[in-house]
């Protein structure tokens, strides 16, 4: 009975409720999930962008010894091992410089490549060229590039501002990236580890600006881990294991701004969910009030037949779970197609100077779509109660002479 009530043709403004509801169910549902993959696809794109500039872990020289230089020693390394084993560690020379080309100049943080997944970051962020390879080959941003009125193969003089001195450099300009992060990309630009090593008397590389610990499988629960370290390194300081005492910095304190811009946009993806929940549960709940008021007359022949309330309300909870199920199924499919073809194609553009990135990223996980489907079924569920209790105070002779 509830299959032919939802299949019926020739009753006209049946198939007009039941169309109006699988269409807003879909709707609904279709953009829930929508919100849901670019909410994803945004946080897993800026995260990757930020941890490609700031390290998962960093140890640096609070103010003081060797010129504020990290002294990268076996001791250090063996107990950066004990606290994260198999994390990779990385050092990094950096230090403020101005660059001046013919057509001309601009200040930047000039700094050398770092880990394995930093380089690997920016090899696919290359517009031309390549990374620094030799000594004297220079990475810019196309930003800085554009303002500097330089292309692959220019040369570039540079001054490099170290100990309260000024130490000019002559580079080549290698290549040109763009990660389409600008706060980064329009101040950082990258030289070969040579060039920075005698610049800054880093003792042949044994003396480091600080040492990023890349460590994948702690990134969940950095600020603990950091806590760890931090107290490890103390203690080996105290120990004299160590020459000096070094600061512990995570990346969830380094990006903060950015993680705090994530999750504001996290609540803004809650409200957009639980709009897009009361809009399909407001045209289930109308369109099934329609439903049963349009069939007044035949419930109350059900009833004089002798039909039970109970049974008439599950003719009507079926009908109901059937264009609920049929609007979740378009939902899914139009979604997963959008989804598809956004990840692949990059249809829809965004403004990287407000969003960090270029497109708009889409990503579902199956865990994620499976919560949001059977979260859709479970209130379509409980929103058809309320249209179906109409049933019960509905009385044969009455309804029967119902027009």
């Amino acid at each position: 009975m509830a299959r032919r009530m939802s299949v019926i043709r020739s009753d006209r403004r049946s198939m007009v409720g039941s169309v109006v509801a699988v269409a807003g169910v879909a709707l609904a549902v279709c953009t829930m999930l929508l919100t849901v993959s670019v909410s994803r696809g945004f946080s897993r794109e800026v995260t990757a962008r930020l941890l490609a500039f700031e390290a998962p872990l960093s140890v640096s020289a609070p103010l003081a010894s060797d010129g504020g230089m990290v002294e990268v020693t076996p001791e250090l390394v063996g107990v950066i091992e004990g606290v994260s084993p198999g994390a990779e560690s990385a050092a990094v020379w950096q230090t403020p410089a101005m660059l001046k080309s013919p057509d001309g100049f601009d200040g930047l943080i000039l700094k050398n490549l770092t880990g394995s997944g930093h380089r690997e970051f920016i090899g696919r962020s290359l517009l031309r060229g390549r990374t620094p390879q030799e000594r004297g080959d220079l990475l810019l941003s196309a930003e800085s590039a554009g303002v500097l009125g330089v292309d692959t193969a220019d040369r570039v003089d540079i001054a490099l501002f170290v100990d309260n001195a000024v130490k000019m450099r002559r580079a080549t300009v290698a290549g040109i990236y763009d990660t389409h992060f600008v706060d980064y990309d329009g101040n950082i630009a990258f030289i070969d580890s040579v060039t920075l090593i005698g610049a800054l008397n880093a003792a042949g590389g044994t003396l480091a600006s600080r040492l990023e610990i890349y460590a994948p499988d702690a990134v969940g629960d950095l600020p603990e881990v950091a806590r760890t370290l931090q107290h490890a390194i103390s203690k080996a300081n105290f120990n004299g294991e160590l020459p000096a005492y070094y600061r512990v910095d995570n990346f969830t304190d380094t990006a903060a701004p950015y993680l705090s811009w994530l999750a504001l946009l996290d609540v803004n993806v809650l409200v957009i969910i639980g709009l897009m929940a009361f809009i399909a549960a407001f045209t289930l709940t109308s369109s099934m009030i329609v439903l049963v008021l349009e069939r007044v007359k035949e419930i109350g022949v059900l009833k004089a037949l002798g039909a039970s309330g109970v049974q008439i309300q599950s003719v009507f909870m079926l009908l109901g779970m059937r264009l609920l199920l049929w609007g979740v199924a378009i939902a899914d499919v139009l979604s997963l197609i959008i989804i598809g073809v956004q990840r692949h194609f990059h249809l829809l553009p965004l403004d990287p100077q407000n969003y960090y990135l270029d497109y708009v990223p889409a990503e579902m996980t199956w865990p994620m779509f499976i919560i949001v489907n059977i979260a859709a079924l479970v209130l379509g569920a409980l929103t058809m109660l309320v249209p179906v209790k109409i049933i019960a105070g509905v009385r044969p002779v009455q309804a029967i002479a119902y027009e």
